[in-house]
């Protein structure tokens, strides 16, 4: 819901309500990432998705403390270094949800075969 927020609320006309999806969604997303890197590791997930995946979640929480803690958007160099931070991270978004999504069918593949 935060995302499709995101979505609704251009920021060039409701910046406070765009800015509070911004913070709802990614502060969620980072919660939902350690939760599923607490699944990975409590399941013995392939060490190399579980990295990528702790990696991704240290960039997430970077982007966060950015979002609440960084430079005010109500400046032009502020408001730049906020945009480029989220650029950074949608990015990442992607390459993370890509990687565990190859990852989820490789473990759904091995476990679709059976041996003669």
């Amino acid at each position: 819901l935060g995302f499709m927020g995101i979505a609704a609320t251009p920021w060039n006309l409701v910046l406070d309500a765009h800015n509070g999806f911004v913070r709802l969604a990614f502060g969620f997303l980072l919660v939902y990432d350690l939760c599923l890197l607490v699944i990975q590791t409590s399941n013995r997930w392939a060490v190399g998705y579980t990295a990528a995946n702790a990696i991704y979640l240290l960039l997430l929480l970077a982007y966060v403390g950015i979002l609440f803690f960084g430079p005010a958007v109500d400046t032009k160099s502020g408001l730049e270094f906020q945009v480029a931070a989220q650029k950074i991270i949608v990015y990442a978004s992607v390459v993370n949800l890509g990687l565990q999504a190859v990852a989820i069918r490789r473990a759904a593949r091995a476990q679709d075969y059976v041996p003669a």
